[in-house]
Parts: structure tokens; sequence; C-alpha cells
């Protein structure tokens, strides 16, 4: 099974960010030495993906693609009319996907230290099933995310429910799910099954859960530093530690005196 293709929705807004992204894309936010959905791009050919699906909103159309015309990557564009969930942006692009397994990443996340989509191709190239990345987070924060049930294996779990932001103390476990995804067409029947939520919104959770319950979805453990670029602290987090990577750990010496004098 190749995986070739990947989706990247990107029609929100980044109200977390909106002073600036009311002026620019959340995709186009530097991070270090280029934009945040570079990295998406180094990510996805380095884990042999060749087609990149961005679905947007026309207002971020033609600044996204000013910027992305020049990659190293086919890029195709689709208009999300309104931002109606995940689940209703993975829809946008079924045409585009057909009957071919696909990569989905979330451009708000980022991990680094660990290559959890080029881990992610090879167990369903080698399974045939649907697989997703888990970030394992402090069980006293695990109500905050989208946690997986499964037993963990050496870091693959065989994920039997997925659970949106339990009530805290009722956690099935601190396998929080993290936004890259390799999903086989499977999850089409599923996804078309979905009824609307609050706000009209279509979650792909429940899709996912389908997948589980068919005994169809994995869950690799990331090993890796994740970063949430939705929020200005992690923004800065993710800057300075990909600042370290494309620097060098000496960068470091020179934002220690920054700091230092800028606290007298």
């Amino acid at each position: 099974m190749h995986i070739k293709k990947a989706v990247v929705p990107a029609a929100g807004r980044g109200t977390r960010l909106e002073r600036i992204t009311l002026v620019n894309a959340k995709e186009l936010i530097p991070l270090v030495d280029r934009p945040a959905i570079d990295w998406i791009v180094k990510e996805a050919t380095s884990a042999g993906i060749e087609e990149l699906c961005i679905v947007t909103s026309v207002n971020k159309l033609a600044a996204l693609y000013a910027h992305t015309e020049d990659l190293p990557i086919q890029v195709t564009y689709l208009i999300q009319s309104k931002p109606r969930g995940l689940g209703h942006a993975v829809q946008v692009a079924r045409d585009w996907c057909g009957d071919d397994p696909f990569a989905l990443l979330l451009p708000d996340d980022l991990v680094m230290g660990d290559p959890i989509l080029t881990r992610l191709v090879a167990h369903v190239s080698a399974t045939g099933n649907s697989a997703l990345a888990l970030t394992e987070v402090p069980q006293t924060k695990a109500f905050m995310y989208g946690v997986a049930a499964g037993e963990n294996i050496d870091g693959v779990v065989q994920i039997s429910d997925l659970v949106e932001k339990p009530p805290s103390g009722t956690e099935p476990s601190n396998l929080s799910v993290t936004g890259r995804y390799v999903l086989t067409p499977d999850i089409w029947p599923l996804l078309e099954k979905v009824e609307p939520g609050a706000g009209g919104e279509i979650q792909i959770t429940d899709a996912l859960r389908g997948l589980a319950h068919e005994g169809k979805l994995a869950g690799l453990v990331t090993q890796g530093m994740r970063h949430d670029l939705g929020s200005a602290e992690s923004w800065l987090k993710a800057n300075i530690a990909y600042g370290v990577e494309v620097y060098g750990i000496d960068w470091l010496d020179d934002f220690h005196a920054l700091i230092n004098k800028s606290s007298q």
C-alpha cells in the first residue's frame, strides 16, 4: 500500500492568535526561519508524500497560494465554504483522495524528535488498517484532550475506543490524540454517517471510533516533543525548540543572555 497523498485542513481562523491571524493565515505565521506550513511540507515529503491537498477558505486562499506555489510538492487547493469541523474538511477532499489511503496533517500540531508520520505510513502500509499518533500527557490533564482506550504494547496501541475530552477522573488513559493520521478508505462510509453536532460541525472522532470498534485503528505513541501552534505561549516555545534545530545548541547561549538582560 503506497501512501502518497496528504490532506491539510487550513480553513480555520486561528482565534487563539486572533491579533496575528486577522492579517495573516495562521499556517504562514513564522516558525524560526520559515512559515509554519513549510515544516509540515518537510515532514510530509520526508514520509514519502507526493501530493498535498490544502482545504482552506476563500479569504485565505490567495495568501496560501502565493507562498506554496514554489514548494517542492504538488499542491491542490479546495475551498471549505464554512469551518464546519475537521470531519467536514476531510469530506471536502473526498473526491481528491479517491480510493487511496491518505495522511491527515493538522497544521497546529508539530512533533519534534520523532518521525511519527513516517512511522504511521510504514504501519498502515504493513497492516492495511488506519493509524493515528498518540502523545502521553499527565493523567491530571488528560480530560483536556481526546484520549484513546486500548492496550499499549511497546508503543503500539490497538485502539478500542476514543473519548473526546472525558470528564475529569473518567479518562480511559493518558494517551492524547495528536494531529497526525494515516487513514484508509474505510473511513468514508463511517464519516458519511456522522451527524452534525454543536454549531453544525462534523467531527472526525465519531468516524474514528467506528474504525476502532471494528478493530481497524491503531495508535503509535510518539516519543517526540509536541507543539501546539494555536496558542501564543506554545508558539513561543516552539520557536525556541526549532531554533535549536536550525541554529544549533550554541544559539541558546545568546538566547539565555538576552533573557537575563531583559529580566534585570
